[in-house]
């Protein structure tokens, strides 16, 4: 690409290192054909609640559907990940991700009457997608890479359950990625849309609609050396309504918008290890996130 071409041109490539680990990890860079990459992940999630029903369910981290109790709810989510991603070709890429999720509840009753703890570890949902570059950057045009993701079931689903590790439903997302060079920097930003599609008759709650999700996000990479390069990004994204037995679900529509700031350092050719912290700007958002990835080509 032309941010490639240029620091190429300065003499080293000293910067495009760290910043094309950056942007393979935002996904706005693939991989050669014939290359594979692991990547192991570990991140930790706070919520706080403050209006929660623990006799409910939840189809998202922030949504429970029942009757709402003066209750205070603390919640720590911790997920292990391990994805995959394989260059098919020179603009073509597959990717699998397999999430492991602990889920650690604390709820205490604002009359005092007591505190009380519960807690689940299992599979989460399971994620397959695939990544094509569809235009190059060239004058104002940066570089596009579209995505489809489908992400099955797999995990534990919230109905009947005290705790879900999934979300209960098939989803099915499409995403436009891009990325635009300026010099010692690369700013990069994309849309997404995930339809997450219905179930009927599901014991006890009947036919249930979770809503589909909006989403955009933009950011910036700066590359400090050969080796680092810091990213700074914002994204936000609008679930719509559930539906049950085709009735709206009061309090189901959600609005989250994040603010996270990262770090990427090349370790050697082939590993780098990738530390973000993210702070939640919504009451429909985790309140901290940090992440580190530790991504491993071959």
């Amino acid at each position: 690409t032309e941010w490639q071409e240029a620091n190429e041109r300065a003499g080293a490539g000293e910067s495009s290192e760290s910043l094309e680990r950056t942007l393979q990890q935002k996904g706005s860079i693939l991989l050669d054909k014939g290359t594979l990459q692991v990547e192991p992940s570990f991140s930790w999630s706070h919520f706080s609640s403050n209006r929660i029903n623990i006799q409910g369910f939840s189809i998202l981290p922030v949504l429970v559907i029942g009757e709402i109790s003066t209750e205070t709810v603390r919640r720590d989510i911790l997920i292990n990940s391990y994805s995959f991603k394989y260059g098919l070709g020179d603009n073509l890429q597959t990717e699998l991700k397999v999430p492991f999720r602990y889920q650690y509840d604390r709820v205490t009753a604002t009359d005092d009457s007591g505190e009380t703890t519960r807690n689940k570890m299992g599979l989460g949902d399971i994620e397959m997608g695939v990544s094509r570059q569809i235009a190059w950057e060239q004058g104002l045009i940066p570089d596009l890479v579209a995505n489809i993701t489908v992400k099955p079931p797999t995990g534990a689903e919230p109905y009947n359950n005290d705790i879900g590790l999934g979300t209960g439903h098939w989803s099915v997302r499409t995403s436009l990625i891009a990325a635009k060079a300026s010099d010692p920097m690369v700013v990069f930003g994309s849309v997404s849309y995930t339809a997450n599609l219905p179930r009927n008759n599901i014991t006890n709650f009947g036919d249930i609609d979770p809503g589909d999700t909006f989403g955009w996000s933009v950011g910036t990479a700066i590359a400090l050396s050969y080796k680092t390069a810091i990213n700074f990004s914002f994204d936000h994204s609008i679930t719509g309504k559930m539906l049950r037995n085709d009735n709206s679900v009061n309090g189901s529509f959600l609005n989250a918008a994040n603010f996270k700031s990262g770090i990427s350092w090349a370790i050697d050719d082939n590993k780098s290890l990738d530390f973000s912290v993210g702070i939640g700007l919504t009451n429909d958002s985790p309140d901290l996130t940090v992440e580190v990835r530790v991504p491993v080509t071959f």
